[in-house]
């Protein structure tokens, strides 16, 4: 029987240690970045959702306003004026939600 020469396990060298080393940083970092961008996509995309059906909501009572002001004065500024009180109602709730924002942000 032929003997076959014993084989010694091979140690990492010191560059293949530090080549893994730099993989693993480089891919937590590419874990994090994805992270961050997944995150900030959810916000943008539920933001605009949010702002989509604020301006539902904000076409169905500009009927209801422009309809109220026409039956209060029927005079030919009614349009006008229910553009005043749209803008005034639009600046009140502004001001509440940035209060609000500030309020639960810290």
């Amino acid at each position: 029987m032929a003997q076959t020469p014993k084989q010694t396990p091979k140690t990492p060298s010191t560059a293949t240690v530090a080549q893994v080393a730099l993989a693993k940083q480089l891919f937590g970092s590419a874990t994090q970045k994805a992270s961050f961008l997944k995150s900030e996509f959810r916000n943008q995309a539920s933001t605009a959702i949010i702002t989509a059906f604020g301006l539902v909501i904000a076409l169905a009572w500009k009927d209801v306003i422009t309809e109220l002001v026409t039956k209060l004065n029927p005079a030919n500024n009614s349009l006008l004026l229910s553009a005043i009180i749209v803008t005034f109602i639009g600046i009140l709730g502004i001001a509440l939600i940035s209060k609000w924002n500030k309020n639960v942000g810290g």
